[in-house]
């Protein structure tokens, strides 16, 4: 199964097939996002609540853009709001344990080799199980991976990243929540 119907089938299992429609005829950067998105974190992680990560993360995402449109009809501050949605999401990927059993033992999915799609496709004849554990990787180092595998490559830089997140809006949760832990990434700590 590839990306794009990982996140066609979330989308249906939702119900918001016509509401995403209309964000990614605007905006199709925001599908291209959902879709890595979809792709990374696969259809079998758990969001905190047990149901389905992707899922949840969808589902906050374009409820966190339409609440931005409908109230301010602010098309950069919904997009920015989406994106840090989407992000947020993906960063619990890190809690996800994904085994697959083989007779030789278990293989563990480790996201920083790969995306939970890829790990999928690769043992998609086996038992592949799911659940949640507690995350080992700094919080500023999961941000930061996760915005590299979602974000396009050539939206990275920091004027791209600034109007893609809208760093100026002022009500949005940043998307570096820990003030120190961006400083001593960048190295001005």
């Amino acid at each position: 199964m590839n990306d794009k119907q990982i996140l066609a089938d979330a989308i249906k299992k939702l119900g918001l097939l016509t509401q995403t429609k209309l964000i990614w005829i605007t905006h199709p950067i925001l599908e291209l996002l959902a879709t890595k998105f979809a792709g990374y974190v696969g259809p079998f992680s758990k969001a905190s609540n047990g149901n389905s990560l992707l899922e949840a993360g969808l589902k906050d995402a374009i409820r966190s853009f339409q609440e931005e449109q409908h109230a301010n009809g602010n098309d950069s501050v919904a997009i920015g709001r989406f994106v840090k949605s989407i992000i947020n999401s993906a960063v619990e990927v890190f809690s996800q344990r994904m085994v697959v059993e083989t007779s030789s033992g278990d293989i563990l999915w480790h996201p920083f080799v790969c995306s939970a799609a890829d790990f999928i496709a690769k043992y998609q004849n086996l038992n592949i199980s799911t659940t949640r554990a507690e995350s080992n990787v700094p919080e500023s180092i999961a941000f930061a991976f996760m915005m590299v595998k979602i974000i396009p490559l050539s939206m990275l830089d920091k004027d791209s990243l600034a109007e893609l997140l809208n760093t100026f809006d002022e009500k949005a949760k940043p998307l570096w929540p820990f003030e120190h832990s961006a400083s001593v990434l960048s190295g001005s700590a």
